[in-house]
């Protein structure tokens, strides 16, 4: 099945995100739970749900031409100037919310990969944790009241879709 991005309802934060999931057949399971904003909130989620916990952070360069989404397992540090230098990019700091709005169509607390979805005009590069692969990872679905947990393969697949291939840190 062909599932064109422009097509995509953007009526909620979600929009055709289950559309698409489906369309690519990638499977993931759900669960609903009170707002998480921080790595630390979400530890009691893990209880109920089986899979790698993320960091997910969108950057930019301090005259925001620039955006990077890096995945980190959820116990890792951001080291930005480390960051910055493996992507050969300038030195990056924490995105504005209102260009997290603009880019993916998303809040602060609910930072996902899966906003790439919105990043129709792919200003946003997107780098993963290379420990990432192989696992079952956590992420919420652009909103922070629920969490799929995803294959990561499969992730790096609705990536691809999206137009946003993953460098590896």
């Amino acid at each position: 099945m062909n599932v064109s991005v422009t097509h995509i309802p953007d009526s909620a934060p979600h929009g055709g995100l289950y559309a698409v999931l489906s369309a690519l057949h990638i499977p993931y399971e759900e669960i609903s739970h009170a707002p998480v904003r921080t790595v630390a909130e979400a530890q009691a989620i893990k209880t109920r749900i089986a899979g790698t916990g993320c960091k997910n952070l969108l950057l930019t360069d301090a005259r925001q031409e620039v955006f990077v989404l890096v995945l980190l397992e959820e116990h890792k540090r951001a080291d930005l100037k480390a960051i910055a230098r493996a992507l050969n990019t300038p030195r990056l700091r924490f995105a504005p919310p209102d260009a997290l709005w603009a880019l993916l169509r998303l809040q602060p607390g609910s930072v996902s990969p899966l906003g790439l979805l919105f990043d129709t005009e792919h200003r946003v590069r997107v780098a993963a944790d290379s420990a990432l692969r192989g696992q079952r990872v956590l992420v919420h679905p652009n909103v922070n009241t629920r969490t799929l947990a995803i294959a990561f393969d499969d992730l790096l697949r609705f990536l691809a879709f999206t137009g946003h291939p993953c460098a590896f840190l």
